[in-house]
């Protein structure tokens, strides 16, 4: 749980990766009996946050206050700042965390929390920079306000004095623009340690898994004493004291049931590690030369996005120079260095430049067969920005359709119209799809390809034609020249040895 929290850096995502695990906590139901069971929130809070884990004996964490509420007396109970406790006894035993690392662990839940002085844990809004913003005029931390369509219009906004005082708003401006500067700039100093840090990725992946069944087996080894158990208690009941001979009976079958479940998910797990190759250099080297295009990807996690920007941004300061139009910002970077960026600021209602006729002829072709994310998928992968450098979304592509009057995607309409992917194209011709491409390529074959590294959307009618049957006549005539392969009726001769 500690290993996984300092990975992590969140208590709900340990306690979430836990249940997907399938790992238990011991609970006391008793003081003679211990129970396994799901973890929860509170319980992943609990032993984070007791320094008996650190090695520690404290005594004193909590007191119990009284209190009247509407004109009753409440007991309630208060936890104390640590200065307050009245023991603390360092190194009192043998702990599975140093203090050193309990520290830490308060400090990261600290700035978990939001409201609180902390940047707040990285969460999956549409925002990258939540909570490491703060405004340089008051000292307050940005928020951030959703607003149009789908909640697409993003703005950080400094609301600490008006909240306080009924002041007016510091400073606020669009997300958008900030966002990709940013991003622009932890992607350069990120690239040169892609290689090493997919290295370190695949290991700590491996490592999690190997985790996950050592706690299985300890799980299993505790499954087995209760079956031991069990059956001793079975053993030594009276045959003839039928009532308690069938209670321990049950009992013991119930531990029979709990241990073959948990050989049963030792077995899944190692089932799935031994299909899952480790990639090599040269995926790892792919990966790193492709950074810019997994970051812009459309499945690519936002949550992910902001834990890599908190592990090189300590904070960023912003300003508008209102004169100027630009944002000013501030960025101080882990390890003391820090950078100026300014960034032009839109004026209100400013939707910027126009979109190139090219990209809106490719978004007019790809939404015969494909829905809106995954236009946003292939822009990205093209590398084509929205004219302010925006990543294209689902949003945006749905906008910039309604806007061009271009209808959505819709698989009736796809059928109706007869548009086809390079696969399906290929079965219905039956060549492959590596023939089709390349009479596509040589304009033997009617087809539209709207972007340079993009897919190719063939029409139905265009493969019906004479021109098309003449390639899959060549086609057919170059296997029968090779020689056909053994058929379904076709028997194997076998010469016996005898």
């Amino acid at each position: 749980m500690f290993a996984k929290f300092f990975e992590l850096g969140s208590a709900r995502q340990v306690m979430l990766w836990m249940r997907g695990a399938g790992m238990k906590l011991p609970a006391n139901r008793s003081r003679r009996q211990v129970v396994w069971k799901e973890p929860n929130y509170d319980d992943v809070y609990r032993i984070l946050t007791n320094p008996v884990y650190a090695g520690a004996y404290a005594y004193g964490r909590t007191v119990q206050r009284q209190r009247v509420v509407e004109g009753q007396l409440r007991s309630e109970v208060v936890r104390q700042h640590r200065a307050d406790w009245s023991v603390l006894l360092r190194d009192h035993h043998e702990g599975y965390i140093s203090w050193q690392q309990f520290e830490r662990i308060e400090q990261m839940l600290a700035k978990n929390t939001q409201g609180r002085g902390g940047h707040g844990a990285a969460r999956r809004g549409s925002t990258l920079l939540t909570g490491l913003v703060s405004c340089r005029r008051c000292g307050h931390r940005l928020g951030v306000n959703y607003s149009g369509t789908s909640q697409s219009v993003r703005r950080y906004t400094c609301d600490g004095r008006n909240a306080k005082f009924g002041d007016p708003k510091c400073i606020s401006f669009s997300a958008i623009d900030v966002d990709v500067q940013i991003a622009k700039r932890v992607l350069a100093i990120t690239r040169p340690a892609a290689i090493e840090a997919a290295q370190r990725a695949w290991v700590e992946f491996a490592g999690a898994r190997d985790q996950a069944i050592e706690a299985l087996e300890l799980e299993l080894e505790q499954a087995q004493y209760q079956t031991r158990r069990a059956e001793r208690q079975f053993d030594a009941v009276d045959p003839e004291n039928r009532t308690v001979a069938r209670e321990l009976e049950k009992r013991w079958n119930a531990a029979l049931e709990l241990e073959r479940l948990i050989e049963t998910r030792i077995d899944a797990a190692r089932e799935i590690n031994r299909r899952v190759d480790p990639p090599s250099v040269d995926h790892f080297t792919e990966l790193a030369s492709d950074l810019e295009l997994v970051w812009n990807a459309a499945t690519t996690d936002m949550a992910l996005k902001k834990r890599i920007v908190r592990a090189v941004i300590e904070q960023i300061w912003a300003d508008v120079d209102e004169a100027r139009s630009e944002i000013v910002l501030t960025v101080h970077w882990k390890g003391g260095a820090h950078t100026d960026l300014l960034v032009p600021k839109r004026r209100s209602g400013e939707r910027g430049r126009t979109t190139s006729s090219d990209v809106v002829e490719a978004v007019r072709v790809l939404a015969r067969i494909f829905p809106d994310h995954e236009i946003a998928a292939w822009l990205g992968k093209a590398g084509i920005r929205t004219p302010n450098g925006a990543n294209y979304t689902r949003a945006l592509v749905a906008s910039l359709r309604h806007t061009r009057g271009i209808p959505a995607h819709s698989i009736e309409r796809r059928r109706a119209d007869g548009w086809l992917s390079l696969e399906e194209a290929a079965g219905l011709m039956d060549v492959s799809t590596r023939t089709l491409r390349r009479a596509a390529q040589a304009n033997e074959v009617p087809a539209c390809h709207p972007l340079a590294n993009g897919p190719w959307i063939f029409a139905r009618s265009d493969l019906e034609n004479e021109v098309a049957k003449r390639v899959t006549t060549r086609v057919r005539a170059r296997r029968d020249r090779a020689g056909a392969g053994p058929t379904a009726g076709q028997l194997p001769l076998v010469i016996p040895r005898t």
